[in-house]
């Protein structure tokens, strides 16, 4: 048996006629015994017989040599090779060859190889070809292949000549998508990151006559190990073009950084993303208001199969404050129209429908307390302004845990009344008290507090309030003023009271005066409202 070659030969007792060989009567196995439970056997379905002869020389088919070298328990070596045939296999060179038919070897009683040569020839490659629809190439060789040997994708390399490359991208790994050994095509899936760079450069990639392959030696190895040697540069026979329409494969949600994540199935063009496209609802099909279509999100991502969207103050506050949208993967669901964005060839992606909602493949969720960035005072609305770092829950302001002070004096301090209302900035971040009269009248009457940023500051107690996830602020302290607004607005005479029985007047201003600036000769007691009008007029 002639592995290398590919031949059979077979030595008789006689001369044996060429023309009387059938073949299909003979069967290689690898034990004795072929019908014995765990033996391998090949029956040739094919073959060319020599000349008239003694010795019988059979080239085998191309597919039963494949088959042999792709089997590595029959006829690898001396021991697991047998041959058997029917009496009807071959007949000697007499005239009477119904009479002189070979006396049969049974599958039972195998016969020995006397002499075994082995595989001692270098695989070579015969083709590749280039799938940028599927981001796969196949390769095919010209024997089976052990394609467990093949676990560097490292060494192989494209350039866009086949001479002197201006251009070459290396893989940088890559998945065998094959997985059987004793095969003579095996299909590679590239790796997105190296299928990025070859599809953002058009002078590489984009056809058969600009994509050439270079494999260096040792990459894999035939089925009785002997390896691959150099190929390439190497013209794809067929360069499929990428012509399909881009997927969603997956996206994730990142609510404590305000992050969108998407996944395609191809390189997309990031100049081409539109934030109004997508919309986050809390079911597959989305139910009364609780949804969100992006308004001015944005991405900073390069052209790529992941895409990182950055969502907006504007969006991050109305997808948060919406309390059964987006709080875990159950309720975090996406929808895209066909314009959200195109892959690098100009192609829309393929719509997600309301109805056929992507759920998250992952979550992560707000759990970062909010803190305060800064506070101030504005005496001339009556409002205190706390801002934080994230979204919050006015309602949860406990007025109680905040005092204002001036940060020396404990007498020049105000501890607002539980009677001020809380409201919220339209960007969800300030929490705003509106004092009441009482409230202000105190500070007002402090003077060596909240005239100046010098001395307001605010003491703010942990626990004070939550933000949109009902994380608790945990960062209390001492915080001075980033401003505080004087009171411009004038003092006003609400009502007086004399009383003559006293001798006293009784004036009621609008807000606290200054008595030292009181000056009681600009008071005027009058007897009509227009004292310049005459009495009998």
């Amino acid at each position: 048996m002639d592995i290398n070659a590919g031949k059979l030969l077979l030595t008789f007792n006689e001369p044996v006629l060429s023309d009387s060989v059938n073949v299909s009567q003979l069967t290689i196995q690898s034990v004795s015994n072929g019908s014995e439970p765990g033996a391998f056997t090949l029956t040739l379905t094919g073959g060319t017989a020599g000349s008239d002869s003694t010795v019988m020389e059979i080239t085998l088919t191309q597919d039963d040599l494949d088959f042999l070298k792709a089997n590595n328990k029959l006829a690898t070596n001396s021991t697991n090779t047998y041959v058997s045939f029917t009496d009807k296999f071959i007949t000697d060179t007499a005239h009477e060859t119904d009479e002189n038919m070979v006396v049969a070897e049974p599958l039972t009683m195998g016969f020995p190889v006397t002499e075994f040569i082995n595989d001692s020839t270098a695989p070579t490659l015969v083709e590749y070809q280039f799938t940028l629809n599927f981001d796969q190439i196949i390769l095919k060789f010209d024997e089976p292949m052990l394609t467990s040997s093949l676990t560097d994708l490292t060494l192989f390399s494209f350039q866009n000549n086949r001479t002197g490359p201006t251009i070459t991208v290396n893989l940088t790994g890559g998945d065998v998508v094959t997985q059987s050994n004793g095969v003579k095509q095996i299909t590679i899936m590239l790796l997105d990151s190296d299928v990025t760079t070859l599809k953002l450069n058009n002078l590489i990639g984009s056809s058969a006559s600009n994509t050439f392959l270079t494999i260096e030696a040792g990459a894999i190895e035939d089925m009785n190990n002997f390896p691959l040697g150099s190929v390439g540069p190497v013209e794809p026979s067929a360069l499929v073009p990428d012509s399909s329409r881009p997927t969603l494969r997956n996206f994730s949600l990142d609510m404590d950084n305000g992050r969108l994540n998407l996944t395609f199935d191809d390189v997309m063009d990031v100049t081409m993303f539109d934030s109004s496209a997508f919309r986050i609802q809390h079911r597959q099909r989305k139910e009364g208001d609780i949804h969100y279509t992006l308004q001015s999100s944005t991405t900073s991502s390069s052209d790529s199969y992941e895409i990182t969207v950055s969502f907006s103050d504007q969006d991050f506050f109305g997808i948060k404050k919406l309390s059964a949208l987006a709080r875990n993967v159950s309720t975090s669901w996406l929808t895209m129209q066909a314009f959200a964005i195109d892959d690098v060839d100009g192609i829309d992606v393929i719509a997600v429908t309301d109805g056929k909602a992507l759920q998250a493949r992952a979550y992560v969720t707000d759990d970062t307390p909010p803190s305060l960035t800064s506070f101030s005072l504005d005496l001339d609305e009556g409002q205190l302004r706390l801002t934080f770092n994230d979204f919050i829950d006015e309602t949860s302001l406990l007025i109680t845990s905040l005092s204002i002070t001036n940060n020396g004096s404990t007498d020049d301090t105000l501890d607002p009344s539980a009677d001020g209302i809380v409201t919220r900035s339209d960007d969800g971040k300030t929490a705003i008290l509106t004092l009441p009269d009482s409230d202000l009248n105190v500070i007002k009457n402090l003077t060596a507090l909240g005239t100046n940023v010098n001395n307001t500051y605010l003491v703010l107690t942990s626990g004070a309030i939550e933000d949109l996830f009902a994380n608790v602020l945990t960062s209390g302290g001492t915080f001075k003023a980033a401003d505080v607004i004087a009171d411009n607005t004038s003092i006003e005479l609400t009502d007086f009271i004399i009383d003559l029985n006293t001798g006293n007047l009784t004036l009621i201003f609008s807000e606290t005066y200054n008595s030292s600036t009181f000056n009681i000769t600009a008071i005027t007691i009058q007897g009509l409202h227009d004292a310049t009008a005459r009495e009998d007029s």
